[in-house]
């Protein structure tokens, strides 16, 4: 008889690290490339990024996160700190704060099976690279029964 071994399931932490060292000298994905795969990751990418970013703001409604203020979270009285997670994203906040804030919170992902997958590991790695990007509108106000958005703007250039 021949038995195998099941390997054992990466955490979020080990998959990140695994990653990061496979990708240490390749260029981002995310880069355009004028082929649909390219496009189509990008898309992917800020959804990623979107949806664990939605799920972190959830969780700090009840527990302080690491580098909140990144993302706009003030040390304040809890009744504050509520009003400022139920609202939406009204002020531009940088890819590289939220990509900041998702990776030192990335612990409190990991029981949260749709996050934890390699696309979104890259996602954190290639899009906290990005120059000039940020997420100018946000809004969770139905996160959990319908949807949770994001827009973001890769880069601005004026006349």
């Amino acid at each position: 008889m021949v038995f195998c071994k099941t390997p054992a399931k990466e955490t979020i932490m080990e998959k990140f690290e695994r990653i990061k060292e496979e990708r240490v000298h390749k260029p981002p994905l995310w880069e355009p490339s004028g082929n649909m795969c390219s496009d189509i990751r990008a898309m992917l990418y800020c959804s990623e990024l979107v949806y664990a970013f939605a799920v972190l703001r959830e969780l700090a409604r009840e527990n302080d996160m690491e580098k909140e203020y990144l993302i706009g979270i003030a040390p304040g009285n809890a009744e504050e700190r509520l009003k400022i997670l139920s609202e939406g994203i009204k002020d531009k906040i940088t890819t590289k704060d939220i990509v900041d804030f998702v990776q030192s919170n990335l612990k409190r992902l990991e029981g949260v099976s749709r996050i934890c997958s390699d696309l979104f590991v890259e996602t954190l790695l290639d899009m906290g690279k990005m120059e000039n990007a940020y997420i100018v509108k946000f809004d969770a106000h139905r996160a959990g029964s319908t949807f949770v958005y994001g827009i973001y703007v890769n880069h601005v250039s004026l006349f």
